[in-house]
């Protein structure tokens, strides 16, 4: 499986999971907490399927990279965080590094 589909899918695997947990955080209700938790241990196994097929460090630096942006866009669109301007410039270069990092996996 390509880095980039890999990464994209854990990312979204642990955005519901920290989603969850977020919510349970600012105390919104318990049920959030075992959901929080259960997406995590999925998430676990996740990842022990995904490197069967995928290289590590390059997943790893995927998954970290397609995180990071999703988790900024959610915060920005869900919970009404505001970044600085050199907030979304070192946005726009991991976006940049999982370009480059995954340039060369082309297959």
């Amino acid at each position: 499986m390509h880095p980039i589909i890999g990464g994209s899918i854990l990312t979204l695997v642990e955005g519901v999971g920290d989603f969850a947990l977020k919510k349970y955080a600012i105390g919104s209700a318990w049920g959030f907490l075992p959901l929080g938790v259960t997406v995590y241990v999925a998430l676990a196994f996740l990842l022990v399927w995904l490197f069967k097929t995928t290289g590590f460090a390059i997943l790893n630096a995927t998954w970290d990279a397609t995180s990071n942006v999703f988790t900024m866009i959610v915060g920005a669109l869900v919970f009404k965080e505001v970044y600085t301007l050199r907030e979304w410039a070192g946005m726009i270069m991991v976006t940049l590094g999982l370009v480059l990092i995954n340039g060369s996996n082309a297959k």
